[in-house]
């Protein structure tokens, strides 16, 4: 008997839980936010990489005539990773 009523507490309990979300909107609100939040962050850091990368070659390339030892030990550990 007393487990009953323990199992239909926590069915009142969900039930209000997930009523309350639905109607509110709040917490489907603050996912969204903090996914677009999330996406924009590593949408900024992805640009930021790429474009380090890009000078970082860009650099490498002009200094190839004069420093040909650099580029080439650039070369060898960019193999290791």
């Amino acid at each position: 008997m007393a487990n009953n009523s323990v199992e239909d507490k926590k069915k009142k309990k969900k039930r209000n839980c997930r009523d309350n979300t639905n109607k509110s909107g709040a917490s489907n609100y603050v996912a969204r936010t903090k996914n677009k939040q999330r996406r924009v962050a590593r949408d900024t850091v992805k640009r930021a990489r790429k474009q380090s990368w890009e000078e970082c070659g860009r650099q490498i390339e002009e200094d190839f005539e004069q420093d040909q030892k650099l580029f080439y030990q650039v070369l060898k550990n960019m193999r290791k990773i």
